[in-house]
């Protein structure tokens, strides 16, 4: 028997839905069985928005504090391990991603949402992908974020002179020939 000849509506759509069937035959027996299942036909939306982190006026994806991105999941039924997360780090340290925070909606299950952060602390250049698959099957659009560089580490100068012999102190007779070296990564 289909859905429909069963009676069911084709447009049903929820979690631990009970069917319950009964059958009894001529001679007089009766059976019951009972099935729970759920029908999840709604793809999960990722949204992925930044805070904190203070670009710089010119290099506008290079932050000299911390960033953190906010990843969002719409989804009714959400298992963190079907997350997929690449972040890449030119540093080659990871950053720590948060545990994930359920918001439940009671009055329409499916807006309910899981956020996690991932802060972006140590000086390096990333970028980050998020995709996701629900129990279901179905699958969220992939994210994918700008390319930034986290810069907290203030630039080196270092002078040297090819001629170190002064007069009196610091009076030269000759030309002196500075070499300025400048330790930055970005």
């Amino acid at each position: 028997l289909s859905i429909s000849e069963l009676g069911l509506p084709t447009d049903l759509e929820g979690n631990n839905i009970v069917l319950k069937v009964t059958i009894k035959d001529n001679a007089g027996y009766e059976i019951e069985k009972k099935i729970t299942f759920s029908i999840d036909k709604t793809a999960p939306v990722i949204k992925m928005l930044y805070k904190g982190g203070n670009a710089d006026a010119i290099y506008n994806n290079i932050y000299k504090d911390a960033r953190t991105a906010v990843i969002e999941i719409k989804e009714r039924n959400f298992r963190a391990s079907d997350v997929k997360l690449v972040i890449n780090s030119s540093s080659g340290i990871k950053p720590t991603v948060s545990d994930w925070v359920e918001t439940k909606n009671g009055d329409n299950p499916k807006e309910t949402t899981y956020t996690a952060q991932i802060v972006f602390a140590n000086d390096g250049e990333y970028n980050i992908e998020v995709s996701f698959e629900d129990m279901a099957g179905n699958k969220a659009a992939d994210i994918k974020g700008d390319s930034f560089i986290i810069d907290k580490t203030l630039p080196e100068i270092t002078v040297t002179f090819n001629n170190n012999v002064p007069k009196n102190g610091m009076y030269y007779s000759e030309n002196r020939v500075a070499m300025i070296t400048i330790k930055e990564q970005n």
